[in-house]
């Protein structure tokens, strides 16, 4: 069972202007710092015709083929939207299980974008509140954006 969104609501040349986005997503559970073991978002990526979310990433079992992200620009926030029974029971329940669903490291998002969105955006670290659903899980993201500077990276909310 997929998510109802059409192609044009995804792909970038149709946006235009909009303020609000759904983008089709794979999201990879665990910890970047431990090639996605364990809980958490490790990442995700707008699938594309060639799924990639596993570049770099050993953890199969731990991959979520059928998601949304509806990103809204005017309020930078984002809201993850997972169907429900993707994993094996166990492994839901591990990564599920939870009051709130951790992203461990900043994630990219300006891929996604159109180009006249001109901010570096992603999505903040933190630990987000998982709302169950009777068919999906929703986690409400915060988008946030990098500034550079010469003693290192800055993580700063997106106003």
């Amino acid at each position: 069972m997929s998510l109802p969104v059409n192609t044009a609501q995804y792909l970038a040349p149709a946006l235009g202007k909009k303020q609000q986005i759904d983008l089709r997503v794979e999201v990879a559970l665990g910890m970047p710092k431990h090639d996605c073991k364990f809980h958490g978002i490790c990442k995700i990526n707008a699938r594309a015709a060639k799924p990639a979310v596993t570049t770099g990433c050993r953890r199969e079992d731990n991959l979520l083929r059928d998601g949304i992200m509806r990103i809204d620009l005017s309020t930078a926030r984002a809201a993850l939207i997972i169907r429900i029974g993707q994993l094996a029971p166990e492994l839901e329940q591990y990564h599920f299980g939870r009051e709130r669903l951790r992203v461990w490291e900043p994630i990219a998002i300006q891929d996604y974008l159109t180009d006249d969105i001109i901010d570096d955006r992603y999505i903040l670290p933190g630990a987000y509140q998982l709302i169950r659903g009777k068919t999906h899980y929703t986690v409400r993201l915060r988008l946030g954006r990098m500034n550079r500077s010469l003693e290192g990276l800055i993580w700063n909310q997106q106003k």
